[in-house]
């Protein structure tokens, strides 16, 4: 025999043989079969699938941002901002805006009898 009948018969058996099997498959249904065979028989959900593959993208994804990103500080206080090229010297005129130093305690004046009620 040669090598191209060798061939055919084996292409025939392998296709019967897969007939067979989808046969097999098409007959048991499995809603009727018992609890472990069912799960066995029963193909898996896509979306199972497709959650994993999004978790894994989503964590690869933070991973290599978290390589080439660069986070800004941001610092918020309360005041304002006088850069050092525009302090005045320390005896000389404030900028507008700037409170004059406190006055020193002084005795309060007091109330003379005839300005009471």
């Amino acid at each position: 025999m040669s090598l191209s009948t060798h061939l055919r018969v084996f292409a025939r058996a392998w296709g019967d043989e897969n007939r067979r099997w989808a046969k097999a498959r098409q007959r048991v249904e499995p809603g009727f079969l018992a609890a472990a065979l069912e799960v066995v028989e029963t193909p898996p959900s896509p979306i199972g699938r497709a959650i994993r593959w999004t978790i894994i993208a989503g964590a690869v994804g933070a991973l290599v941002w978290s390589c080439w990103a660069k986070v800004d500080t941001v610092a918020i206080a309360e005041g304002r901002l006088v850069p050092t090229s525009a302090r005045p010297p320390r005896n000389g005129p404030r900028p507008r805006g700037c409170r004059p130093p406190a006055p020193t305690p002084c005795a309060r004046p007091s109330r003379s009898a005839s300005s009471r009620p």
